[in-house]
């Protein structure tokens, strides 16, 4: 959802099958077209808009995987990025998973790091830090 940040980059796995199932890559999905997908990345340019697609997906069975700092931490199933050492890690709310109604493989959760959902009161608790330039 949101912009392409992917290119040219994903046509190298178009038309390539997964247990005999097609791959179909769409882009530029509405909220209703992504609950019909069985995984959405969400992009940067829809970060304003995050809470709300994530509790809008909640309901559906499909993996939600971004780039955001702390999507994990917001409900988010999957968090791709770069580590210090510019390798690719994984944050991965396993319970948003299993609430969602999906699994996940044991071989991919030895490669993650697992996070919880933050409360609102964790969240406004870290705010507060920030703004009173605490570092606890």
């Amino acid at each position: 959802m949101g912009d392409d940040s992917f290119g040219l980059a994903l046509n190298s796995i178009k038309n390539k099958k997964i247990n005999g199932h097609p791959l179909l890559i769409k882009r530029r999905v509405s909220l209703d077209e992504a609950a019909e997908c069985q995984l959405v990345f969400i992009s940067r340019s829809e970060e304003k808009d995050l809470q709300h697609i994530l509790s809008y997906l909640q309901t559906y069975p499909v993996l939600t995987v971004s780039e955001l700092p702390g999507f994990a931490h917001k409900n988010g199933h999957i968090r791709l990025f770069l580590n210090d050492e510019y390798t690719l890690s994984l944050e991965i709310n396993l319970q948003a998973i299993r609430n969602a109604g999906l699994r996940i493989s044991s071989r991919i959760l030895t490669l993650a790091t697992i996070v919880e959902t933050e409360t609102k009161a964790e969240t406004d608790k870290e705010v507060d830090k920030v703004q009173e330039g605490r570092d606890d």
